[in-house]
């Protein structure tokens, strides 16, 4: 056995095998999706790694709205037999996303894939997916809403594109109750001159109780820390039950420039001191209450 995975490796390293491999994955996921895909080359690495080059994958109106210049993953296979995903690390390099809908009714361009993966068992499969590494370079995420105008310069949540997105993430658990989230850092810019150069954040919540702790925004002349805050809540047939959410924290060693959010409001970029802020907060019986502001 250990033989023939061997010499199966070495066959895979062969270009023309690599290339034939990559009209499989091409041709079965055009199916799947009932769109235009083509793959470049498809890698099977050593234990369980696999690599995919040049993924296009274009929409109903043949645009193009995946690009992927390298996807690297590397998945353990007994937890699969178990209902789990458990997915040591993935790669993504130059991953760009465009979508798109022509009005704010209208579904998005990449519905169908959506609507394709969904499963047709009417059995719910509980969710549990485990992500120990992602790591994302050079990538960027556009969306259009095409009925609305542009505006260069201020921030406009119909037309956004976020480029020179740069992340390493690691997500513990992911199940139908629980999330347990480490954004280790994750950088990005987007076109109306909003900039965030690091930020970084732990969120544990399950369907009563979430828990955000050191949380760190830094933009080219502010810096956001917030050590600790709490939220309770409840829910009702997945709903929020708004007036049952109560929560606490503290903002601590933390400046924030204006100029940084002239996105929001043009005559913010000639506010360029720095306010120091420093407080402490509670929310309870829908009143905001602050024990210290400095």
């Amino acid at each position: 056995l250990l033989t023939l995975y061997v010499l199966v490796l070495l066959a895979i390293h062969v270009p023309a095998c690599q290339r034939y491999l990559a009209q499989k994955v091409e041709k079965a996921v055009s199916e799947k999706l009932d769109t235009r895909v083509s793959v470049g080359r498809v890698d099977l690495g050593f234990l369980n790694r696999i690599i995919i080059d040049e993924v296009t994958i274009h929409d109903q109106q043949q645009h193009k709205m995946l690009e992927v210049a390298r996807l690297t993953a590397k998945v353990a296979i007994l937890p699969l037999t178990e209902g789990r995903v458990s997915i040591s690390s993935i790669q993504l390099f130059g991953a760009h996303v465009r979508l798109s809908r022509p009005h704010a009714n209208a579904k998005l361009n990449c519905q169908f894939v959506i609507d394709s993966l969904a499963s047709k068992d009417t059995t719910h499969t509980p969710l549990d997916l485990h992500i120990n590494s992602l790591i994302i370079r050079h990538s960027s995420v556009r969306y259009d809403q095409t009925d609305q105008l542009q505006t260069p310069g201020l921030f406009n949540p119909q037309h956004l594109f976020v480029n020179d997105i740069s992340g390493y993430i690691i997500l513990k658990d992911l199940t139908d109750d629980v999330i347990n989230l480490n954004i280790k850092r994750l950088g990005f810019r987007e076109q109306s001159g909003l900039i965030v150069n690091r930020l970084s954040l732990k969120l544990n919540a399950n369907k009563q109780q979430a828990q955000l702790s050191n949380l760190i925004l830094d933009m080219p002349s502010s810096h956001l820390q917030i050590e600790n805050t709490t939220a309770n809540y409840q829910f009702d047939k997945n709903e929020l039950i708004t007036s049952s959410l109560t929560y606490q924290g503290k903002i601590d060693s933390s400046y924030i420039t204006p100029s940084d959010l002239r996105c929001f409001h043009s005559s913010l970029k000639n506010l360029q001191r720095c306010i120091h802020i420093s407080t402490t907060f509670t929310r309870t019986n829908r009143n905001l209450d602050i024990q210290r502001l400095t």
